[in-house]
């Protein structure tokens, strides 16, 4: 599965209010991520679509098994890029480090989606 880099943001901002809230929001997810409802909205649409999200109208956000493994694994991911990048001799702040590690993520296929021939 291969995943945008903004449809991957939103569901790690998901994944990670999940690890300390029960009940998600939209509101919740603008607010974290410094946007507006109507974008959170749009994209909220989006993951539901693709079932890695699933939304009641005007209400709670909840990750899908589906979309909880995803999350799951991208965030793995993602910690172990963290970790390798600076160990490639390259000048970054942790800021570059994160955009860089996730924008490599996006292009991965995620563990278990490697086709065999």
């Amino acid at each position: 599965m291969y995943i945008s880099s903004t449809r991957l943001r939103y569901l790690l901002e998901i994944y990670q209010i999940n690890e300390t809230k029960e009940v998600i929001r939209s509101a919740d997810i603008a607010k974290s991520m410094g946007v507006r409802r109507p974008t959170v909205a749009r994209m909220l649409q989006a993951l539901v679509s693709e079932q890695l999200i699933a939304k009641e109208r005007y209400g709670e956000v909840y990750l899908t098994a589906r979309g909880y493994q995803v999350a799951s694994s991208y965030a793995q991911t993602i910690e172990r890029l963290k970790i390798i990048l600076p160990s490639m001799g390259m000048q970054m702040d942790s800021n570059e480090i994160n955009e860089a590690a996730l924008a490599i993520a996006c292009i991965l296929p995620l563990p278990g989606d490697c086709k065999k021939e």
